[in-house]
C-alpha cells in the first residue's frame, strides 16, 4: 500500500483523506495539534507545524511517502511543494507555490504578462502607504502580502487611523513587514475554481459573490452555476484558463477570484488550493460531476491516468450544467444577548439538498459580527438541479432555522 503524506489536519482536510483512503492510499496526515480535527480519520498521524518545512521532509523521507498533498489550507501550499521538490515527487513548484501565495507577486505576474490589474503598490512604512493614498487620492484597499481568509484587508477611505490600520494589516503578513496597498475596485466579485493536469485548465465552478453590508471585504454568499445571464461566464473561462496556462502550473487545483469593473474580469487573487469552506471537496463535484479529488490524488501519487480523460472531465461538466449550489453565511444579530435556544438544525441536516450545515456557536454563546472570513457564525450549503429547486431549499432553510436570545 502506498503512502500519502497530507499536511494539515483541520476539518476541511477531512475529505480529502478519506478520499486518498477510498483510492487506497496509507494516508499519513501532519498538524501542529495533537487533537487535529482530521488525525482520526488517518491511518497514521503526527505532530508537526504546517510551515515546519525541514520537520515534514524528514518524516516523509524516513517513511518513503509516494505523494505529499493538502487542500483548503494557504499555509501549506509552500511546504508541500519544498518537501516534495526535496524529495523528487509530483508537485508544483516552489516559484509557483509563492506566485500563489504572495499578493505582491501576483499583481507583477499580471503587469508583465498583460492580464488587467488595479493599480498597486508594496508599502513598508507608515510613510509609503500615504505617499500612494495621497498621490492617487482614490478608494484603496490594503492586504497583508501573504495572508488568508480575509485577515487584514481593510478598505481605506481617508486618512483618519491610518496608522492603526497600517499596523493591523501589516501584523497578519508572515514577514511582517510589508503590505500591498491598490485601488479598490467597484464591482461585482467572482470565484473560479479549477483542475489543472498536466497543465491542461479544467474549469469546474464559478460563483457570483455577495458580502456582508457591515463589512465589504467578507462574503456571506457565493451562488454557484454553469451560466449567469448578467456576466459572460465563458469570457471568464477563457480568461482563467490563460491566466493559470501562463503560470506553467503543471497539475493541482486552483481558486482564483476576479471583479467585473469596467466592462471586464479582473483578477483579485489566485490560489494553488481548492476553494475553502468545503467548496473544492462539495460543491465543484457536485456542480461539475467531476471527481477532482481522485485526478488531483492519483496524479500526486504518478498514478496513470485514462487516455481520455480530459474528454471525460469536459462530457461531464456539460452534463451537469444546469445544476446550482448556494454557500451562504450567517449574519445573526444578537444585540449582545446570549443564545438561549437554537431549533431546526436536525430538519436542516436531513434535507438530502443540504451538503454542508455548520453554526459555529452554541446556547449560552453570545454572536459577534465577522471581522474576517474566520470568524463567521456558521454556513450551510445547498444544492439542487435547477434553479427553482434551490430557492425552495433556500427559503426551507431560512424558514426552519431558529434562534432563540
Amino acid at each position: 500500500m502506498e503512502k500519502i503524506l497530507i499536511i494539515c489536519g483541520g476539518i476541511h482536510q477531512i475529505p480529502l483523506i478519506k478520499k486518498a483512503k477510498e483510492l487506497g492510499f496509507y494516508v499519513i496526515n501532519s498538524n501542529l495539534y495533537e487533537n487535529s480535527p482530521a488525525f482520526p480519520f488517518a491511518d497514521e498521524t503526527v505532530v508537526l507545524d504546517v510551515l515546519d518545512v525541514e520537520g515534514n521532509y524528514l518524516y516523509a523521507q524516513s517513511h518513503q511517502v509516494k505523494g505529499i498533498v493538502s487542500d483548503q489550507s494557504e499555509l501549506s501550499v509552500k511546504t508541500v511543494a519544498e518537501v516534495s521538490e526535496r524529495l523528487g515527487l509530483q508537485t508544483i513548484t516552489l516559484q509557483n507555490a509563492t506566485l500563489f501565495t504572495d499578493k505582491y507577486d501576483m499583481r507583477d505576474f499580471c503587469k508583465k504578462h498583460g492580464f488587467s490589474h488595479p493599480a498597486y503598490c508594496k508599502c513598508s512604512s507608515l510613510k509609503e502607504v500615504k505617499d500612494y493614498f495621497q498621490m492617487t487620492k482614490k478608494k484603496s484597499i490594503m492586504k497583508p502580502l501573504d495572508s488568508f481568509s480575509s485577515r487584514g484587508v481593510i478598505i481605506v477611505e481617508n486618512l483618519s487611523n491610518l496608522e492603526e490600520i497600517f499596523e493591523l494589516s501589516r501584523s497578519y503578513s508572515r514577514d511582517k513587514t510589508s503590505v500591498i496597498i491598490e485601488d479598490y475596485l467597484e464591482g461585482t466579485e467572482f470565484t473560479i475554481d479549477a483542475l489543472v493536469l498536466d497543465g491542461k485548465v479544467f474549469n469546474l465552478a464559478i460563483s457570483e459573490k455577495e458580502h456582508f453590508l457591515h463589512n465589504q471585504s467578507i462574503a456571506c454568499t457565493l451562488n454557484f452555476s454553469y451560466q449567469n445571464s448578467n456576466f459572460d461566464y465563458d469570457a471568464l473561462r477563457n480568461l482563467n484558463r490563460k491566466l493559470l496556462e501562463k503560470t506553467n502550473l503543471s497539475f493541482g487545483l486552483t481558486h482564483c477570484e476576479y471583479k467585473y469593473t469596467n466592462g471586464e474580469f479582473v483578477l483579485i487573487e489566485m490560489a494553488a488550493r481548492g476553494g475553502g469552506a468545503y467548496i473544492a471537496s462539495k460543491i465543484v463535484p457536485y456542480l461539475s460531476g467531476v471527481d477532482n479529488y481522485a485526478y488531483y490524488l492519483k496524479f500526486a501519487m504518478n498514478m496513470p491516468l485514462p487516455y481520455n480523460y480530459d474528454s471525460m472531465i469536459e462530457k461531464a461538466i456539460v452534463k451537469n450544467r444546469n445544476r446550482v449550489a448556494s454557500l451562504r453565511f450567517f449574519d445573526f444579530d444578537s444585540a449582545g444577548k446570549a443564545v438561549r435556544e437554537i431549533h431546526g438544525v436536525e430538519k436542516i441536516t436531513s434535507c438530502k439538498n443540504i451538503l454542508h450545515f455548520e453554526l459555529n456557536f452554541k446556547e449560552g454563546d453570545v454572536i459577534q459580527k465577522a471581522m474576517d472570513d474566520s470568524t463567521r457564525c456558521g454556513y450551510y450549503i445547498v444544492a439542487a438541479e435547477n434553479r427553482n429547486d434551490l430557492k425552495s431549499c433556500i427559503a426551507f432553510v431560512e424558514n426552519t432555522l431558529k434562534i432563540i436570545y
